[in-house]
């Protein structure tokens, strides 16, 4: 196998799983938000769109994000955590009034991230 397809793999697999474990810490710190009372089936929060509007339990919901880009550079992490910790600026985030966030990605063409035959 030539350096070029291993290096293209091993940062596909990087990609891959950094993408898996930054959606569990936000899935992880949004759960953790939800009041501990009740099963765990009741405290997860369920959301429909109606016509164009977000809601929750009938009621409409502001959802108020930003994008937090990074996953589709070269570097392939969120921008920003090399200057502060993760905890940080989610706790920026939510002081500053934000209670969505879109993360970018895009992923090796497929070519890249093929093995050989």
């Amino acid at each position: 196998m030539g350096m070029r397809l291993r290096s293209s793999l091993r940062r596909g697999w990087s990609l891959l799983i950094a993408y898996i474990l930054l959606s569990t810490l936000l899935l992880s710190v949004s759960l953790s938000e939800v009041s501990s009372k009740g099963r765990a089936f009741d405290r997860v929060p369920f959301y429909e769109a109606r016509g164009g509007v977000i809601c929750r339990d009938g009621r409409p919901i502001n959802l108020f994000g930003l994008s937090w880009f990074g996953f589709e550079t070269c570097d392939y992490v969120v921008h920003g955590l090399w200057a502060v910790n993760w905890r940080e600026l989610l706790r920026q985030v939510k002081e500053l009034g934000f209670n969505a966030i879109r993360i970018q990605s895009a992923l090796p063409p497929s070519t890249e991230l093929s093995l050989p035959a």
